[in-house]
């Protein structure tokens, strides 16, 4: 198998997670990095060996052909990061949510049918800690009457 090339965009927390998960797969090489807040980027970039911190997503494509590419800003960012980078036709993993409102994630999911940009969106809830103490709660104390 060949090295597969990511980028990402966004330098918070939840990248911090996925890189730690990255770092572990063989054949995956995150190749750059770019985020509002530069010294975030940097950061990362010393702690998981990415090649290159960019000033914005335009310069990661000029320099590297990514075989995809992660979307880990804020939630109130992803929406217009997404719209403007699926059209490029690089497979894509979108950070929850993909839209703050049910509209946002239908122009998504159409520019990237338009497209034939694969695209992904994280669901990781079922993975929380909290989510789990939730489910035995329930399973101890009976059937959940309303929320």
């Amino acid at each position: 198998m060949s090295e597969i090339k990511l980028g990402i965009i966004g330098a918070g927390n939840i990248a911090h997670e996925h890189l730690k998960v990255l770092k572990g797969i063989d054949d995956v090489r995150v190749v750059g990095i770019t985020s509002r807040t530069n010294s975030k980027a940097e950061n990362l970039a010393k702690i998981y060996s990415i090649e290159r911190v960019f000033d914005d997503s335009s310069q990661l494509f000029q320099q590297y052909s990514l075989d995809g590419l992660l979307i880990l800003v804020s939630a109130d960012q992803i929406f217009e990061v997404s719209k403007n980078i699926i059209p490029k036709n690089i497979p894509v993993f979108i950070e929850k949510p993909p839209g703050l409102i049910p509209e946002q994630t239908k122009i998504l999911a159409e520019i990237a049918r338009k497209h034939r940009t694969k695209s992904f969106v994280g669901f990781n809830r079922r993975y929380y800690s909290v989510f789990h103490k939730g489910l035995q709660i329930i399973k101890d104390h009976g059937e959940l009457l309303g929320i």
